[in-house]
This record gives structure tokens, C-alpha cells and sequence, in this order.
């Protein structure tokens, strides 16, 4: 990831983080430092910046606590010598209703490294840094949103998360969505559970 972003280590850290914790990009850029447990290794999404306006998160099974992998922790750790310490903003953040907005006080997780302010959208995110970050990588394109399918494949190859788990950290209503999205590849592509239940269970 590092190599062909010299200077975007906000950038690299954002990635790293949604790879490994799955959320959608609407939720990481919009993630601040209150709310974060970085000693609990713990955070709330509770809100999304979407068509450039902060609103709650998409339903109430999104709004969620999560326990982080070791790598998105180290990740929140690196940005916290970079951001923990600025000033708060205050912005409006607009409920599900579509009317009540209240005002929250708040310091952002990740900022656009060449702006020192957070992201506005994720189309800037994308536009601005990921293809070009893309193309210097020789990857061929697909879209941020690929983070979180990458969170969500890794999880299942693991042959050891259940279902309900990932379908909770992803802020899913049910597992029917990870089936939805994943059924292909679970039938096709899962790990062998044989070999992982002869070897959890050492036979």
C-alpha cells in the first residue's frame, strides 16, 4: 500500500483501517476521536458524510460498538500522533427523520493530507487521491467501497467468524445481506472446513 503514496500516510492509515474493520467509506470518513476508546481498542460509528452533509448512521443496526482487529488499532494509533490532539469542529449532523439536526462538536479521525481538513465526500476521497493511488500501484480500478468487501471476504476465509458477527460489524440488519452479496463465494470459495474442524478439534 505505501510505496506509490509518498506524503498520503493519512490516506494509507484510512485504507488499512477499512480494510480491516469493514465499514462503509460514508462511516470511516466521517469517524472522530469521541469516538474512540483507543486503551478498550473500541469504536462507535454513529455517523456518515453523505452528498457532502453529516447525518446518523443508515439504520439503527448500523449505529454500533465494535472490538477492533489488532490492524485497524494500529492504524487509529498512527493517526492519533497526526489528529487526537486538533482543535474540535462543530458541525450539524441531521437524524433519520430528515428534519432534527443537532450540533456536535468534534475532532476527525482521518484528513485529507493535502488539506489538513477532513474529507467532504467520499466521491473526493476517490477522485482525489484513490484512483491516482491505483493507477501508480498498477492495480486496475474498483472503488473504496472494495475495502469493505475486502473486510468481509477476509473474514469469511478465515473459516472461523460466524456470520452474525461479520453481518454486526458491517452494520448489516441480518445475515441475509451477507448472503446476498457473499453466497457465490461462501459456496465456492470458503475455506476447507474440514481441515479447520480436524484441526481445531485435533483429529
Amino acid at each position: 500500500l505505501g510505496t506509490p503514496s509518498p506524503g498520503r500516510e493519512q490516506e494509507l492509515a484510512l485504507i488499512k483501517f477499512m480494510v480491516w474493520t469493514g465499514p462503509r467509506v460514508s462511516e470511516a470518513i466521517a469517524l472522530a476521536w469521541e469516538d474512540v476508546d483507543l486503551e478498550r481498542g473500541e469504536v462507535i460509528f454513529r455517523r456518515a458524510r453523505v452528498r457532502s452533509a453529516y447525518k446518523v448512521t443508515k439504520t439503527k443496526r448500523s449505529t454500533r460498538k465494535l472490538k477492533l482487529l489488532k490492524p485497524a488499532l494500529e492504524a487509529l494509533r498512527a493517526q492519533a500522533e497526526r489528529t487526537k490532539d486538533l482543535p474540535a469542529v462543530e458541525i450539524e449532523v441531521t437524524d433519520r427523520d430528515n428534519r432534527t439536526i443537532r450540533k456536535q462538536s468534534v475532532r476527525f479521525v482521518f484528513h485529507n493530507s493535502h488539506t489538513d481538513q477532513a474529507y467532504s465526500t467520499a466521491d473526493n476521497m476517490r477522485n482525489g487521491w484513490w484512483n491516482a493511488h491505483l493507477r501508480a500501484a498498477g492495480v486496475r480500478h474498483r472503488g473504496p467501497n472494495n475495502c469493505r468487501h475486502t473486510f468481509a471476504s477476509q473474514m469469511l476465509t478465515s473459516g472461523v467468524v460466524p456470520l452474525d458477527w461479520i453481518a454486526e460489524q458491517m452494520g448489516h440488519t441480518s445475515t441475509a445481506m451477507i448472503h446476498k452479496h457473499y453466497g457465490t463465494w461462501i459456496n465456492e470459495d470458503a475455506a476447507d472446513m474440514t481441515s479447520l474442524i480436524e484441526r481445531q478439534l485435533k483429529l
